[in-house]
This record gives C-alpha cells, structure tokens and sequence, in this order.
C-alpha cells in the first residue's frame, strides 16, 4: 500500500510468489540478517501524488498478506553481469525466522532443510543437501546430509558448520493456526485457487 502523507489516500501492489529470494553481501552473517534486511522500511526519493498533486518523502515496507504455510528462501549468491560471479560468504541457515505480517504482527517458520553449493564459482562444484527427520514420541528430531549416494547421520548441534554455501532453505510455519481459524480458511481457499502465496509492498 501506498500512503500519501499529505492527503492519506492509498494504493496498493499484492504480488503472488513461489519463494522469498534475498540479496546478500559480504557482510550478510545469517538467513535472518537477510531477511531483516528484505523487509525493512525503505526511504523513497519524492514523488507527487496522483490524487492531491502535492510532492511528499514516503517510506515502504514489505510484508505477508498471505504468509504460506511452507516457505522456500533463496540467497542470491549468483550475480550474472559481464561474467558470472559468486558470493562465497558463510552465511548461517537460521534455525527460525520471523517474517512480518501485513497486520503488524509477525510469524515464525523453523528450518526443515537446506540445500548447498560446493564450489568457488557458478561454473563449477555440485550440490549437497540437509534434511531434518520428522520427529515423533519415539524419535527426536534429526538431521542427515545427502551426498549423491551417500547418506549420513549428523549432529543438529553443527548444522551451521555445514552451512557454508547455502543456496537454497526450506521452512515451515512454527505454530500453524487450526484449521477452524478464518484465517487458515481464507488461505486454504488460496492455496487451492493459485499456486504462489501473496505478498505486500508498502509505502507511506
């Protein structure tokens, strides 16, 4: 939504989408830092409103309006310019997120597997990945790591020593709200009718 501070009318952009893909730097330490960044105010250049043609500084902010139930996070390690480069940094796979909702409040999504590049450049090196066992009275929640054919046991406690070059993370809400919550109702009819959840830019 856009706001005009002047006048208050507001425009709005909802644009669907099949994962959250986040730029990184150098100095990106973590899937959360990354994340805070995405979805933090950002200030516009002036602009005159279309509705009361006064020239006003806004800010616009990012957020769910339709937070999916599984969330897909892409890092933006490959710049494709002159020539394809890498960003090799070690970013930690963040256990949990928190992603902001278009109401004001926020939702947390816990990290079920990640997928990594081995290699120094977008040319070359191969993909690995890291999967967490479902957990259930019997069995506590564990982590493997899939190598083509080989297959291995590992401890949850080093999963951010394995992080470096992490392309690709997989989450899932923390706390689902049940299925009688209009809320939960209002995104299953979604989920059945489009096949990408919703996102909201702001600007006020």
């Amino acid at each position: 939504t856009v706001e005009c501070s002047n006048c208050q009318t507001k425009t709005g952009v909802t644009s669907p989408f099949t994962d959250l893909s986040l730029p990184i730097t150098n100095k990106t330490v973590s899937v959360s830092d990354a994340i805070d960044n995405f979805f933090s105010e950002e200030c516009l250049q002036e602009s005159t409103c279309a509705e009361c043609r006064e020239k006003n500084s806004r800010t616009k902010k990012t957020t769910f309006s339709l937070p999916p139930l599984a969330l897909v996070v892409h890092l933006r390690r490959f710049a494709f310019n002159r020539q394809v480069t890498k960003c090799n940094s070690n970013i930690c796979a963040s256990p949990t997120i928190q992603v902001p909702l278009s109401d004001g409040t926020s939702l947390s999504y816990h990290l079920n597997s990640f997928l990594v590049h081995h290699g120094s450049t977008a040319t070359s090196g191969y993909y690995s990945s890291f999967v967490q066992q479902i957990s259930n009275s019997s069995h506590p929640p564990s982590w493997h790591h899939a190598d083509d054919n080989y297959v291995s046991s590992i401890n949850a406690a080093s999963i951010s020593a394995h992080a470096n070059g992490t392309y690709l993370l997989f989450y899932s809400q923390t706390s689902p709200l049940p299925l009688s919550d209009p809320s939960t109702s209002h995104l299953l009819h979604q989920l059945t009718h489009s096949p990408s959840s919703a996102i909201t830019k702001q600007a006020r």
